[in-house]
């Protein structure tokens, strides 16, 4: 497959059509999150905290949510259905009516953050992120119980969304993990919405080869960058 090991610029939805039936056997991506288009009043306290992440993610278009029949061919491309996918809260009841109806078992892992802001007035505080996991008969052998455990504590990672620039880059260890528990050496990790190209980066460090997607030009040279960068630190090893 001449997509292999290679970060892609252009629109998953036309990517997919290059890529033959069944040869993925992960895959592994961050969506872009669906919110609630009620916001509180701009002058109250709240919205002064959450906006400015919300004006980043509504500036990079990735806000609204994406259309779930990139599913379809999302099953199509995996030898068998086995697939990590971060999502907004709301975006759960969609995805998981999607997989249960075709007998997947699942998981819902979580990302929990410390440090989060402590923002409860009439709800509970934003103090965690979602990432579901669907397989049918997908490859899942965590080497340990830290590996099988279905939350992770990290703080927000403020530094690396400075240093890196997208505003939802998620944690490269907990990318690491995940691919490890679900692959194995060699094996093809595909990755439709690859924003910073975290699970490129996860993919090179683990021997896995990937296939990362990324519409955003900007996101696209980040992570083309940021690969380069992961490659000259893995040489010196």
């Amino acid at each position: 497959m001449n997509l292999e090991n290679q970060i892609i610029l252009g629109d998953c939805f036309e990517i997919f059509k290059q890529i033959p039936d069944k040869p993925i056997d992960l895959i592994m991506t961050d969506i872009p999150y669906l919110y609630s288009d009620k916001m509180p009043s701009k002058n109250s306290s709240f919205c002064s905290k959450v906006m400015p992440t919300r004006t980043d993610l509504q500036k990079s278009n990735i806000d609204n949510g994406v259309d779930i029949s990139w599913l379809d061919n999302a099953c199509r491309v995996m030898k068998t259905i086995n697939i990590y996918i971060w999502m907004s809260k709301m975006q759960i009841p969609e995805y998981l009516d999607y997989f249960v109806k075709k007998d997947c078992s699942f998981e819902i892992l979580v990302w929990i953050k410390p440090n989060a802001m402590p923002l409860y007035s009439n709800k509970y505080c934003s103090d965690k992120e979602y990432c579901l996991y669907f397989r049918k008969g997908g490859y899942c052998q965590p080497k340990n119980k830290h590996a099988a455990a279905t939350y992770f504590l990290r703080d927000i990672n403020v530094a690396d969304k400075k240093d890196i620039g997208h505003p939802t880059c998620k944690p490269l260890d907990i990318t690491k993990t995940m691919i490890e528990n679900s692959t194995h050496e060699g094996d093809i990790v595909l990755d439709p919405f690859a924003g910073s190209g975290t699970t490129a980066i996860a993919c090179h460090w683990l021997k896995r080869k990937y296939i990362a997607i990324e519409k955003n030009k900007d996101f696209y040279n980040m992570a083309v960058k940021r690969l380069a960068d992961e490659k000259k630190i893995l040489e010196l090893f």
